[in-house]
């Protein structure tokens, strides 16, 4: 073996020191699948906020609409943490519905966010504005955890939470009981079950 290649972005499956210690070149391919990525994370936010899953189940087993209304996408406020080149191809899909889009980015491409109309400004300000928090980050020491339970808690409780970066960016048990008690919005707290509806068209 002479090279690792990974498609899309991001180190953090490979033994980097191993392959440097045996000569191995480990490379990437930035940007190949930076559409599709933004492609499946709005896919996210509409199945989400439209609770198109949930309410596929509940017409399978009988019920109509037992839960609260859907959401809309349309005219919401969106936070993106990391504006690489998967996070302004989000942006870009975002502003057709009319969403305001705030960013958090150690590093921004000022000129990029000048043309989506984007807003700069830290997580504490974001979070507790944030109809949808996208995450779109590097997994590293310094993102390890970066949504954890005092994240969490500062965010709206309707708000919905898209990862389309690594699992360990966000705390996961964190994550579960935020949604168990309703600190933010999702299935597991909003939508119920309780009582089969008739299986008939109102």
């Amino acid at each position: 073996m002479r090279v690792i290649a990974r498609t899309g972005v991001g180190y953090d499956a490979i033994d980097v020191g191993a392959a440097t210690d045996l000569g191995v070149a480990v490379v990437t391919t930035p940007g190949a699948n930076a559409e599709a990525v933004a492609d499946f994370t709005l896919a996210l936010m509409l199945a989400s906020l439209r609770r198109i899953v949930e309410a596929d189940a509940d017409v399978r087993a009988g019920r109509w609409r037992p839960g609260p209304p859907a959401r809309d996408l349309f005219a919401a406020t969106v936070g993106l943490v990391g504006f690489g080149k998967i996070g302004r191809a989000v942006a870009r899909r975002l502003r057709a519905f009319d969403c305001r889009i705030l960013v958090v980015e150690p590093f921004p491409d000022h000129e990029a966010c000048r043309a989506l109309g984007v807003e700069l400004m830290t997580m504490a300000e974001m979070l507790p504005q944030v109809d949808v928090l996208s995450l779109h980050v590097p997994l590293g020491t310094e993102t390890r955890h970066l949504i954890a339970e005092p994240e969490l808690r500062r965010m709206r409780r309707h708000a919905i939470l898209v990862n389309a970066s690594r699992g360990s960016v966000v705390d996961g048990p964190a994550l579960a009981t935020a949604l168990r008690d309703g600190v933010i919005g999702g299935p597991p707290s909003t939508y119920s079950r309780s009582s089969p509806c008739p299986n008939t068209t109102r």
